[in-house]
């Protein structure tokens, strides 16, 4: 699915009523986001940290930090002579991560409140910036990676994931939201996509931005639920809570109940329902 804000006008929303409404779906997310058992955000995390090729010492920076999880793995990987700043612009999930670093004892990481569009970092560089499943949320993408690309030190390195092609086998699901979905907002989406639908218009903004030696590679990642309910209880934990949101609570029990029937429909010889989330993982320097 897409990821979408819960709007309260007909109107295109405005870049900053963007940014407030996610905030704030970030922040009654943040309880629950990545705790439903589901291994999702883990796996790329997992695979970016490994793709940005992190070095002991290094200065790396968080974009988008959600509950830590590549905050955490990447102060484990740079040590104690490296250091990691993370932010997010979603208050209740820098809470959440300050107390997973806290609980996990790393005390080369700090986070911080912060818009991924117009970060304000004061004289901090960095020899590494992470950002995983951000981009796409940004009202004005070239905007934030030119704010990047500036806190980079020469030299430095980008890594970043973006989505790549939904599975098909979903498309049930996602309609069952479409007719809830304003038309402003429909093709605000449509113009928030284009941007991402290829290694090639990602390359272009990177390039933009100012960053060099550009190269995509896509993984396709099974993620597995083991019934209906835990799908339910994981998309109102994370993006696709959006959709929720739209519904109209005299509306809700009919949309839980054919989604369920739909997911229900995608259960396997093994017992398990699977999503196949394909991603694309970008490098690029700053030169």
């Amino acid at each position: 699915m897409g990821l979408l804000p819960k709007f309260t006008t007909p109107a295109v929303p405005t870049s900053a009523e963007i940014r407030n409404n996610i905030a704030g779906m970030f922040d009654r997310t943040a309880e629950a986001y990545e705790a439903t058992g589901v291994e999702f955000f883990s796996i790329f995390a997992e695979n970016l940290v490994a793709d940005a090729d992190l070095q002991p010492g290094e200065k790396v920076l968080d974009v988008g930090c959600g509950s830590g999880v590549i905050t955490r793995r990447a102060a484990t990987t740079v040590g104690e002579t490296g250091s990691v700043f993370g932010i997010d612009l979603s208050s209740e999930m820098v809470a959440r991560t300050k107390k997973e670093l806290a609980g996990a004892g790393i005390s080369n990481a700090e986070v911080a409140v912060m818009d991924a569009q117009e970060p304000n970092f004061g004289d901090r560089t960095f020899d590494v910036a992470l950002s995983s499943c951000v981009l796409f949320f940004l009202p004005e993408p070239v905007v934030g990676l030119k704010a990047w690309h500036k806190a980079i030190k020469p030299g430095g390195r980008l890594a970043v994931t973006t989505f790549g092609l939904r599975d098909e086998r979903w498309s049930d699901v996602e309609k069952v939201f479409e007719p809830y979905i304003p038309k402003p907002v429909l093709w605000t989406m449509a113009l928030a996509a284009k941007p991402f639908a290829t290694d090639e218009s990602v390359a272009e903004l990177l390039v933009e931005a100012g960053f060099t030696d550009v190269r995509s590679q896509i993984r396709a990642h099974d993620i597995t639920f083991d019934s209906p309910d835990q799908w339910m209880q994981w998309s109102m934990s994370q993006g696709q809570r959006f959709f929720w949101e739209l519904v109209p609570e005299k509306s809700l029990p009919e949309v839980q109940r054919k989604t369920r029937g739909f997911v229900a429909k995608l259960i396997e010889s093994d017992g398990k329902i699977h999503l196949t989330q394909v991603v694309r993982y970008t490098i690029a320097q700053r030169p």
